[in-house]
């Protein structure tokens, strides 16, 4: 699956969670209050969840299992999981992961 959206302003959150939306087959939001550096980390219930990187007017999205985000100092970092599709956000290398 190949998913490409141009633009060169600032992806939005909107633009974002309708796209991590599609690609879950189920409602994203983006929860603003938790953030990381320019990174915010959206944890959905069960076995999605989507790191969302915004920078330099370039958005991405990676749609990692819910139980692998790892983003407090201490944690074991990422989980290295099988790749099952490969999409591009702005260029930008978009990839989703199943559980």
């Amino acid at each position: 699956m190949e998913e490409v959206i141009k633009g060169t302003d600032d992806v939005s959150d909107d633009e974002l969670e309708k796209l991590a939306s599609k690609l879950c087959k189920q409602d994203v939001k983006i929860d603003k209050s938790y953030t990381v550096g320019h990174s915010n980390v959206v944890q959905q219930e069960n076995i999605l969840a989507v790191f969302v990187k915004k920078q330099s007017g370039v958005g991405a999205v990676e749609i990692l299992p819910y139980n692998s985000i790892r983003t407090g100092p201490g944690e074991k970092g990422w989980a290295i999981l099988p790749i099952v599709e490969r999409c591009t956000l702005f260029g930008q290398p978009l990839v989703r992961f199943f559980r």
